[in-house]
């Protein structure tokens, strides 16, 4: 009797032992909800970029994952993801559009995937722009007096911008000090914004240059009605960046790129990103 009451106690024991190891292996360990010290927290992309056709979306899966000092992976951490964009435009971050944070829990193999998806403009090459007139008013700036020649350059929806080459040149002269120049030119269908370039008053041929830092709204600067766009310059005052000798406006497709940063208690590690 003796014998088989322990027969009957170790198959118990074995039955209890076979259940545990199943367990561990089916999910991992059991739930850290913070990670244990000595634990390593991982970001990394998953796979390539998947362009998807018209209308079009970029999009890239991502891990976090999470395991203790062994090595073996942690069910049920709260990781917390936040991402910094440097460009793209109406990006949707883990599911939720426009959003910059995520808090995920690792599932049953320590990990979490989640995705960064943006729409792909996918449009032909903007129409050179073509430029009407410059006219000189005798206040309004600190244009000094002198004959100025502008140009103007079309940019798309793209993040950054494609840019035409520049258009044909008008030219203005100023007889006093105090001066400004408006210059107008016909809107481009679907530009998103111009840039206007002015050779300073030097008179040097082809020598143009930006005469501001970003790009002028096509909102801000044309009329809807009249298809007619303008910019007044008030100090005649030029960059250093000349216009694209060949265009690449249509070409880009909203890129993604920035940093992920992700937490899970005292872990913390970042992933720069380009989609």
């Amino acid at each position: 009797m003796d014998m088989i009451f322990k027969i009957k106690k170790l198959s118990r024991m074995s039955v209890l032992v076979f259940i545990a190891i199943s367990v561990i292996l089916l999910t991992g360990c059991g739930k850290a909800g913070t990670p244990p010290p000595g634990a390593a927290l991982t970001i990394k992309t998953v796979g390539k970029p998947d362009t998807i056709s018209m209308p079009g979306a970029t999009i890239q899966n991502y891990r976090v994952a999470v395991a203790d000092a062994d090595g073996t992976p942690l069910q049920g951490v709260n990781v917390n993801i936040q991402a910094s964009f440097t460009s793209g435009d109406n990006i949707t971050f883990n599911g939720v559009p426009g959003a910059t944070s995520a808090s995920v829990e690792t599932g049953d193999f320590g990990f979490k995937d989640f995705t960064i998806s943006a729409p792909t403009f996918s449009f032909g090459p903007l129409d050179i722009p073509v430029a009407t007139a410059a006219t000189a008013l005798a206040s309004g700036g600190t244009v000094t007096a002198g004959t100025f020649t502008s140009g103007v350059t079309a940019t798309d929806a793209a993040t950054p911008p494609g840019e035409t080459t520049i258009s044909n040149t008008v030219s203005a002269t100023t007889t006093t000090t105090g001066s400004s120049i408006t210059i107008t030119w016909q809107a481009v269908p679907r530009a998103s914004g111009y840039f206007v370039y002015g050779d300073g008053g030097t008179g040097v041929p082809g020598a143009l240059f930006r005469l501001t830092v970003l790009p002028q709204s096509a909102s801000s600067v044309c009329n809807a009605l009249t298809l007619v766009c303008s910019f007044t310059d008030k100090t005649g005052l030029t960059g250093a960046i000349s216009p694209p000798l060949v265009g690449n406006s249509g070409q880009g497709l909203n890129p993604v790129t920035g940093t992920l940063t992700a937490t899970a208690g005292a872990l913390l590690t970042t992933l720069d990103i380009s989609q």
